[in-house]
């Protein structure tokens, strides 16, 4: 995967993590100060960008892999699945390509 690719992932989350963030901590300070829910927002703020992140990296390496010369030498696309992982930022659900090798055929 190349860098723009990674660049443009990170910037585009960014800029929507940004924006909710400023909307949630305005709406929570809006009512009653709380530095608890505060920290609560940020949390859930920064674990939410950090799924979305690796969400979309994981389907650029599964593309960039589907795309692959090589790869197409000697495997075949057969589905594509959905697929689930747990991790310290919570559950990350994705798309990724399944394949099969190539069978040789013999005359």
């Amino acid at each position: 995967m190349n860098n723009i690719i990674q660049h443009d992932i990170i910037q585009q989350h960014l800029i929507n993590f940004t924006t909710k963030l400023i909307k949630n901590v305005e709406e929570m300070l809006s009512k009653e100060w709380d530095f608890t829910k505060l920290v609560e927002v940020v949390k859930e703020s920064t674990d939410e960008l950090g799924r979305n992140i690796i969400k979309d990296f994981l389907e650029e390496l599964d593309k960039a892999i589907k795309e692959d010369d090589k790869r197409k030498k000697e495997w075949i696309v057969e589905r594509k699945d959905k697929k689930s992982i747990i991790t310290l930022l919570g559950g990350i659900e994705y798309s990724r390509t399944i394949l099969q090798i190539k069978k040789e055929r013999r005359i």
